[in-house]
């Protein structure tokens, strides 16, 4: 629901910010702000540049949504890891 609200903040409908994103389709758009897809990790930079965002908050936020196991992982300093 973030990227929806920021990329309507931004103006955009989902067919616009498909094009900034090389995306053919504007539904993928749909899906990923639905939870349904995934935005390609080589294309987080292009995703966090178009929304107007750091990407590396970009991409931290992004990876705690859809893999928070992972998040947990490289960001909360569990001695119990490695």
């Amino acid at each position: 629901q973030r990227l929806k609200g920021r990329r309507g903040e931004l103006g955009y409908t989902q067919l616009q910010f498909a094009e900034m994103v090389g995306q053919q389709y504007f539904t993928f758009v749909s899906q990923v702000e639905n939870g349904v897809a995934k935005i390609p990790t080589d294309d987080l930079a292009l995703w966090a540049d178009s929304l107007g965002l750091d990407r590396y908050d970009f991409a931290k936020a992004y990876l705690k949504a859809v893999d928070p196991g992972l998040y947990r992982a490289l960001f909360n300093n569990d001695p119990t890891i490695m």
